[in-house]
C-alpha cells in the first residue's frame, strides 16, 4: 500500500453565518457531537469529555473510562439530551455503551456483528436516535450476513 503522508487534523470552529473561524488546539477526537449551547462532548485520552468550544477547556466528564473503552467511538446524543450513546468495534462486532444523564443509569448492548471489512467498506457504530428518545438505529450484518439496519430499543421501567 502506499504511503499517502501525513494526515492533518486540526479542530476548528465557525459562527453559521461564516464569522468566527477558531481554531482549537485541544483535539477532542475525531467524531465530536454538540451538547447544549457551546458544550461539545468528545474524548481526552479514555474519557468521555464535555468541551467548552468559547473557553476552549474541558469544562467536564460523561460516565468514566469503565462505561466508555472507546470514547473515540461513534456517539450520538438525543435529541432531548439525556440519553448518551456511544457506539465502538471491539473484535468484529460494534457495541452500545448507553447512559442516561438525568441519573448516571448505564447499559451496553450485546455485540453486532460487523465483520471483518476494513477501509471504506467497513461499518462503523454510527448510532443515530429517533426523535422520541426510545431508540438507537444501528448498523451491521445479520445472521445470512447481509448488511441491514438494526433498532435497539430503549426501555424505562414504569414509575
Amino acid at each position: 500500500m502506499p504511503n499517502k503522508g501525513d494526515k492533518v487534523n486540526t479542530p476548528c470552529s465557525i459562527n453559521a453565518d461564516g464569522t468566527g473561524l477558531t481554531l482549537h488546539e485541544q483535539f477532542i477526537g475525531g467524531h465530536p457531537e454538540w451538547d447544549e449551547n457551546n458544550i461539545l462532548i468528545g474524548r481526552e485520552g479514555d474519557k468521555q469529555i464535555l468541551y467548552d468550544q468559547e473557553k476552549k477547556k474541558i469544562v467536564g466528564q460523561i460516565g468514566t473510562p469503565k462505561m466508555f473503552p472507546k470514547p473515540e467511538g461513534d456517539i450520538s446524543l438525543s435529541p432531548d439530551g439525556n440519553w448518551f450513546v456511544n457506539g465502538y468495534g471491539y473484535k468484529n462486532k460494534n457495541y452500545y455503551a448507553i447512559y442516561r444523564r438525568s441519573d448516571g443509569a448505564f447499559i451496553r448492548s450485546k455485540g453486532i456483528d460487523k465483520g471483518a471489512y476494513s477501509g471504506d467498506i467497513r461499518i462503523d457504530g454510527a448510532p443515530r436516535w429517533n426523535r422520541t428518545n426510545d431508540a438507537i438505529l444501528i448498523p451491521g450484518l445479520a445472521e445470512n450476513k447481509t448488511r441491514q439496519m438494526f433498532i435497539l430499543h430503549v426501555i424505562t421501567p414504569e414509575k
